[in-house]
Formats: structure tokens, C-alpha cells, sequence
């Protein structure tokens, strides 16, 4: 405004000047005639009047056009500051929903801008005069501090006198660039993750209880294992010795009525422990190499009885074919196999069960089917989930856990393979597995030829490359299958024994074993049942009942030990720290060791690896599996000579004669220790002894106490000597002829 009214005046001023300098050239021209004319000349006012008004609308439309202008910028920032007024109170109300403290400083760690909470707890600080105290607070920190790599640091104020304390925070920081200037700006954002820290120290409290639960479930799985399965193969094992001296047909029954007892309650226990592993990604499987012939034979056959008894049809539809070893679990498929083929007798009370079997070179197919009670949809849906029977009503009346299937359909995953099941209410239940499996061809001499008296019997023969004959030809010999079903192991041992092939498919008998076995167990009852399964394996055996003592008899006849067979869970010094500590000795750091134990785990069979044992055993276990382990580190003996049964028996029946024996055997015990007690009671004694030896007819004996029963003082003690000398020889002859019947 003041530029327009200058310019105005300057103009008004030219104006006059231009006026002025023409007076002045006007009155140097020669006068000749003068004309006196007062004020302006009319067209010089006219000229003048007209550039003024000019001049003066131009000065209006700059003075309006710049006031309106001026008006519409102060519109415009009356406007801008409304709507910035608005933002702010914005974004205050979102600061002070945040669920926590949030501000925002500038340039110089001023605070700019900040939500409630944030006041509220900086007056807090303010008034508790923590600055000025220099009080160590990572709230201040954070505020003072305007370096970003504090992100994400937590913290908790624990002062009774500050709004926050107990609280958990955690801080964010991020620094703003202001576009106007070269300043720029600093967020600090104190989260509230109070709750967040309780939920995770709730998480980490139900982690710790998980853990501890899974450490409690492997404490009592092996609880389990040792505590049942211990007893179970004593029992199992002491039956097994008993088997050859159950001669009445009566006793027989109930003997094998217990054996029956014993099996049943090992199999739930198995299912039991089998599930546990498989929850607890412990089951491994052990890969061996076998005859498919002889591993699913022997497990098919004694089902035969089972469906006899049920009168129902048990029918093997096995394709022939001449793929027959692989490298598998064979313990895992005889489970599998097992447990669906007793699922379908079990569930079956009339028709028949069908067992179809076809190996190719890379692929196992089992089929079961059966035309029993079938499944609901429903029940079919359950049918693989644990402790899950089809109704209640299925385990009152059939027994078992429910486990069966669901273990199957584990170790089928396991093998890589595949399981399907159909069923059908009151018409069957069909099941399909599916394993991979790489069989190679089974070796058998061509030469020879066969005939067999059954066609099925007869394509095994050709799909084995052996050549057919007429039976009534020179030289044939004849294979005979007498079975309901034809099982190819039933005709492999019969051209194994044709052809004498030492390669053949039957276990091998038991074998008599020289050498010197230290046996370090706790349980005494299991310390039995190795003395005399190793004495009936015709070995000289060491039992201790730990560690300690185990490691003092080695270190003391360390080059007489040919093996140790130690359990794993002992008191004092367990098998394992037993094993490290004799691989640590230079002196019996090569003799072999065999753990035994009831944990049947990956986490036994890890460590057992790790301390340097050479095998396992795992109970319960059979003569056969110990004769088996013995002869990797044992070397065949002979036989000891047959001791001759004792005249004195030879009047009475077998089982009279082992009941006499072991009932006279027993009293010499008991007598022997009496007198070695108390040589005094030599009359006495002798006296008992004559009568019972007169009664049987063991006349040495009778003569001898007969004797010493009449011994003058001055030979009594050597009356003693000789009559125990005498018992000592009859009772070891009785063990001796008891052991071998």
C-alpha cells in the first residue's frame, strides 16, 4: 500500500514539472506583443485531468486485486491453522488410545507433542525428582537418549512410588525428517506389554510343566518296562526251562495254559510301551536281513488252530514267486501281520479269513479280509485312534487296548508304506497294506528234480526255477505238503535236506558253548534264569548282583572272562557306567560286553552304542535269542558226557524219579549245611540219612552214614569228612542227571 501511494505522489509531481518547463521556454521568445493570460492554458488541464484519472483507476484495480488477494491468503491460513488445530486434536485422541506412552520430541530433545499416559508418568518422574536425584530409570533413559539402537529394548520399573512400577515395556524409537527444514523430529513409542510378558511367562510355565510331563512319562515308561517287563521274562524264561519236564498230559494243559497267561499279558505290555515310543518319537526300526518265507510262515501257522477253534476257515492265498530275502524289520511285520490277522479272527464267528500275500522285487502287498461283524462308517472313522474300540461292548467281550491298529498304521508309515480298510456292517472288513521292500531272488541249487502232490505246492517249485517230474521217474524226489495251507518254508526244508545245503531256512539247535560268562544282574530271580539257561547252553557262568562287584571279579580274573552280560539298571554302578569303566581299563577293554535290559528304546540302544557295548538283549527274551547273542562271542564245545541215571530210580516212572531226586537232592542240601554248622550232630545227622537211603535204595549212602553213625570219638572227625564228602558227590550227581531230563 505505501509503494502505490509514493508511486502516486511521484507521479502527480512529474506531472508539474512538465507544466513548470514549458512556462519557462515560453518566456525567452522576443516579445513583441504582450498577452497577459492568468492560470492554465484548457487543453494543457484536460492533458493533465485525463493522465490523473488514468493514473488513479490504475492505483484502484492494483489496491483492489492486492486486498484481495490479501484476503484470500489470510482465508486461506485462518483455514490452514483450523485444519491443523483439527489434525492435532487427531492425533492427540490416537495418542491416547495407544496402549502405552508415546511421544514426540524435536530437534533439541524437547517434548513436542505426547499422549496422557505419557504426561502422567513424566509428572510422576518430576515430581519424585528422579532427574535431579540422577536416579538410574530406563524410562528417562529412553526419552534422553536419542540413539535408535535402543529398538526393542525391554524393561520394568520396580519403584513403589512410580505409576508404572511392575509394569513391562518395551521401547520402539524412529527418527522423522521435517521437509520444511533441516530439523527433524524423534517418535518414542513405550509399549505396554505387561500382559504380553504374563502370557509368556504362562507359556513358558506350561513348556517347563510339558517338559516335566514328558520327563515323568519316560521316567515311568521305564518304571514300566523294568518293573514289568523284568518279573515277565523271568516268568517267560523259567517256563521256558520248565517246557521239557511237563510230562502228564494234565500238567501239560495247565503249563501251557500259563505260557498262553504269560504271552497274552507280555503283548499288552508290548502295545503299551509300543505306543508310548511311537508318541514320543522313539521307535526305531532294526533292519536285518531275512527269508520272507520263513519270517510270515512261521507267523502264519499258528493262527491255523486259532480259526479251528472258532470253526471258521482260515484260508493263505500266497502268490508264488521267487523274490524271497530283503533287508527289513521282520520283528515290525510280524507285529503288523499279527495284529490285523487276530483283529479279523478275533471279530469273525463265522465264514472265513482270507490272507492274500504277493512280493515283487521292489513292492510287499498283505491282504486280510474277513466275513465278520464289519464296521460303521462311524467306527471305521475311529479305527485307527488309540485306546478307541468300535463300542464299549468290544472290550468286555473281546479284551484288548485299542492300540492294535493304531500301532500298524504307525509302523506302516514308518516302513514307507500304506494302509486301506473297507467294511461293511455285518459282511467283513477288508484291509489292504502296502510296504516297500527290495526282495532279491532266491538262491537254490537246479540241479535235482521235484514233483509234489499238491498243484499250489507244485508252482512254488517252477516259480523257483526247479525242474517238475513225474513222480513215477528215477531220481525225483517228492515234495509232500500235509498242511491245510502251503507254506514255501515247509518246502524249502525239504530240498534244503535233500540237497544237504547248509543254507538253509530252520534255526539251528541249540549249540553247547565253551567259555566263561560273567553275569552282573540285581534282581535274583533273573540271576537264576541266566545260571540256568547258561548251564543248560553248557556254559560256566559268574553271577553278581552289580556293578561293583561285577568290575572287582573282572579286575581280579579279567583273563578268564570271555563275556559280560550285565543289566542295564543296577544299583551302585549301573551296566552302562559298568561298560564305560571296562573300556576305560587297558587290561579289559576287549572283552565283550552284552547289555540286558527291559527298555526296549532308541534312547537303550543310543546309549548303549555310545558306552561301547557290543550287543543287547531285551527282555523278555528266549533261549533262543541268548543262543543266538552267544555265538557271536562264544566258541562251540563239546557236549559234556551224559551222566547216567542213578540205579535207585530205575524202579520208578519219570515223574516220580524227578520228583525223589529233587526231593532227596534238597535234604543233603540242608544236611550238608547242618553238619559244616555243627560237627557235633554227626550221629544225628548220619541217622537221618541211613533211613532215607535204606527207604530209596541208595545203598554208598546208607553204608557210609551207617558207618559214621557209629564212629568212636576218636574218628568222628573224620567220620565227618567223609560223610560229607559222600553228599557232596550223590547231590552233584543228581543236579547233573536232573539238568539233562
Amino acid at each position: 500500500m505505501k509503494a502505490i501511494t509514493k508511486l502516486f505522489v511521484l507521479s502527480v509531481l512529474s506531472v508539474f514539472s512538465i507544466a513548470g518547463g514549458a512556462l519557462a521556454s515560453s518566456s525567452a521568445l522576443p516579445v513583441t506583443e504582450v498577452t497577459i493570460v492568468q492560470g492554465y492554458d484548457k487543453n494543457t488541464i484536460h492533458l493533465l485531468f485525463g493522465l490523473a484519472s488514468v493514473l488513479l483507476g490504475v492505483i484502484t484495480a492494483i489496491s483492489l486485486t492486492r486486498k484481495q488477494k490479501l484476503s484470500l491468503a489470510m482465508t486461506q491460513l485462518r483455514h490452514e491453522h483450523s485444519n491443523s488445530s483439527e489434525q492435532l486434536t487427531i492425533l492427540k485422541s490416537i495418542l491416547n488410545r495407544f496402549p502405552g506412552m508415546v511421544v514426540i520430541l524435536d530437534h533439541q530433545a524437547e517434548h513436542f507433542i505426547s499422549n496422557d499416559e505419557f504426561k502422567q508418568c513424566f509428572k510422576c518422574c518430576a515430581d519424585n525428582q528422579c532427574r535431579e536425584k540422577g536416579v538410574a530409570c530406563d524410562f528417562l533413559e529412553g526419552i534422553k537418549n536419542t540413539n535408535t539402537d535402543i529398538v526393542s529394548k525391554r524393561f520394568c520399573i520396580e519403584k513403589d512410588a512410580c505409576v508404572i512400577n511392575g509394569k513391562y515395556y518395551q521401547i520402539y524409537k524412529e527418527n522423522v525428517a521435517n521437509p520444511d527444514d533441516d530439523n527433524g523430529y524423534t517418535i518414542v513409542v513405550f509399549q505396554d506389554i505387561t500382559t504380553l510378558k504374563r502370557k509368556e511367562g504362562e507359556i513358558d510355565a506350561a513348556r517347563i510343566e510339558a517338559l516335566n510331563a514328558l520327563k515323568a512319562r519316560e521316567t515311568f515308561l521305564a518304571m514300566i518296562s523294568h518293573e514289568l517287563r523284568t518279573p515277565l521274562a523271568a516268568i517267560m524264561g523259567l517256563l521256558e526251562l520248565l517246557s521239557p519236564e511237563i510230562k502228564k498230559p494234565e500238567n501239560k494243559e495247565l503249563f501251557s495254559s500259563a505260557q498262553q497267561s504269560a504271552n497274552r499279558l507280555n503283548l499288552l505290555v508290548n502295545d503299551i510301551l509300543d505306543f508310548s515310543k511311537i508318541e514320543a518319537k522313539q521307535m526305531q526300526l532294526d533292519i536285518t536281513t531275512g527269508n520272507i518265507f520263513t519270517e510270515l510262515s512261521t507267523q502264519l501257522r499258528p493262527f491255523e488252530a486259532l480259526a479251528i477253534n472258532k470253526n471258521i476257515d482260515l484260508s493263505v492265498k500266497w502268490q508264488p514267486t521267487p523274490y524271497a530275502t530283503a533287508d527289513f524289520d521282520w520283528l515290525r511285520l510280524s507285529q503288523i501281520v499279527s495284529n490285523v490277522l487276530n483283529n479279523a479272527i478275533k471279530f469273525t464267528s463265522q465264514g472265513a479269513v482270507v490272507v492274500t500275500i504277493e512280493q515283487t522285487a521292489d513292492q510287499l502287498m498283505i491282504g486280510v479280509k474277513d466275513t465278520g461283524c464289519g464296521m460303521t462308517p462311524e467306527q471305521l472313522e475311529h479305527m485307527f485312534t488309540p485306546f478307541s474300540q468300535g463300542d464299549r461292548s468290544i472290550s468286555r467281550k473281546f479284551g484288548g487296548t485299542g492300540l492294535g491298529m493304531s500301532i500298524v498304521k504307525n509302523l506302516v508309515a514308518m516302513m514307507g508304506g500304506e494302509i486301506h480298510v473297507e467294511s461293511q456292517v455285518n459282511l467283513g472288513t477288508a484291509v489292504k497294506i502296502t510296504i516297500p521292500c527290495q526282495f532279491e531272488l532266491l538262491q537254490l541249487p537246479l540241479e535235482g528234480r521235484y514233483c509234489a502232490d499238491n498243484p499250489i505246492a507244485a508252482l512254488w517249485v517252477q516259480s523257483w526255477g526247479l525242474t517238475l517230474a513225474e513222480p513215477e521217474n528215477e531220481g525225483v524226489v517228492a515234495l509232500s505238503s500235509h498242511e491245510r495251507n502251503v507254506y514255501p518254508d515247509g518246502l524249502l526244508k525239504q530240498i534244503h535236506r535233500h540237497i544237504d545245503s547248509e543254507d538253509t531256512v530252520l534255526v539251528a539247535p541249540t549249540a553247547l558253548y565253551s567259555a566263561l560268562i560273567l553275569v552282573a544282574d540285581d534282581d535274583p530271580i533273573n540271576r537264576l534264569l541266566f545260571k540256568k539257561q547258561l548251564t543248560k547252553l553248557g556254559v560256566n557262568c559268574q553271577c553278581v548282583e552289580d556293578g561293583v562287584k561285577a568290575y572287582e571279579y573282572l579286575d581280579q580274573h579279567y583273563t578268564e572272562v570271555d563275556l559280560v552280560i550285565t543289566d542295564c539298571h543296577m544299583p551302585n554302578l549301573n551296566g552302562y557306567d559298568l561298560t564305560e569303566k571296562i573300556r576305560a581299563n587297558p587290561l579289559l577293554r576287549n572283552i565283550p560286553v552284552i547289555g540286558c535290559t527291559a527298555e526296549d528304546s532308541r534312547i537303550a540302544a543310543e546309549r548303549a552304542i555310545s558306552v561301547g557295548m557290543d550287543d543287547m538283549i531285551y527282555k523278555p527274551y528266549t533261549l533262543e535269542v541268548l543262543t543266538a547273542a552267544l555265538a557271536q562271542y562264544c566258541q562251540v564245545g563239546s557236549p559234556p558226557p551224559m551222566q547216567s541215571q542213578p540205579t535207585w530210580l530205575e524202579n520208578f516212572e519219570l515223574d516220580e524219579q524227578i520228583e525223589l531226586a529233587t526231593v532227596l537232592k534238597e535234604s543233603l542240601v540242608d544236611e550238608q549245611r547242618l553238619l559244616e554248622q555243627d560237627p557235633h550232630q554227626l550221629k544225628v545227622v548220619a541217622h537221618r540219612i541211613k533211613g532215607s537211603a535204606l527207604i530209596l535204595g541208595v545203598e554208598s549212602l546208607a553204608d557210609i552214614a551207617k558207618r559214621c553213625e557209629s564212629a568212636s570219638p576218636e574218628d568222628h572227625a573224620l567220620a565227618v569228612a567223609r560223610l560229607l564228602e559222600e553228599i557232596d558227590s550223590v547231590s552233584k550227581d543228581i543236579a547233573l542227571w536232573l539238568e539233562q531230563v
